[in-house]
């Protein structure tokens, strides 16, 4: 019987080779760049930066609100951890963009470099006690708690927000970059 892609239970040849130049595709892109660093152009625009990450944010919080949402109807103790962990590095995505210098902050600040690294810690800490056998009473006292834990990642997420947009101590202070990407000798874009 054929399907989408299959032929008598085997993938086919031409769906294959499609899915190993994808794969590919990244590795060669990188291999040219670190062969030639004269192709790597450095392109920077503030704006498009804050909508894009922002969009990406936004639309992973709510795919990871919508895991939790699940894990709650399935009453799913490591269900719900991974939907946290997905909103913890989405929702810290988006404070990222929010951080944006010159769209609603005057320049980067260390809100803006630390929010995705906060994130991805917290996502990873989620991820990690899911991964954990966890006994039954456990995930029961998880489930009952899941709205404490929801809160309390949401209400750091909404303070690290307002904090790090209104350029408040500890998140107000001025990163000046010397990163390793500013160094590269690449030519940079026109600003529009």
């Amino acid at each position: 019987m054929r399907h989408a892609g299959r032929v008598d239970g085997g993938f086919s040849g031409r769906l294959v080779a499609i899915w190993a130049a994808a794969g590919a595709f990244p590795l060669v892109a990188l291999g040219i760049l670190l062969a030639s660093p004269r192709l790597d152009l450095r392109w920077e625009n503030n704006p498009a930066h804050f909508w894009m990450v922002l969009a990406a944010g936004v639309v992973s919080t709510a795919l990871g609100y919508a895991v939790r949402e699940a894990a709650l109807r399935r009453r799913d103790a490591r269900l719900f951890l991974i939907g946290l962990a997905f909103i913890a590095s989405a929702g810290f995505l988006a404070l990222h963009a929010l951080a944006t210098p010159g769209v609603l902050v005057g320049g980067k600040n260390t809100g803006f470099v630390v929010a995705p690294s906060v994130g991805l810690l917290l996502a990873g800490a989620f991820a990690a006690v899911s991964a954990l056998d966890l006994s039954p009473p456990a995930a029961a006292a998880i489930m009952r708690r899941s709205w404490l834990l929801t809160g309390a990642l949401l209400g750091l997420i909404g303070a690290w927000a307002i904090v790090s947009v209104a350029e408040l101590p500890p998140l107000s202070r001025s990163v000046h970059g010397s990163s390793s990407r500013s160094a590269s000798p690449s030519r940079s874009w026109p600003k529009p």
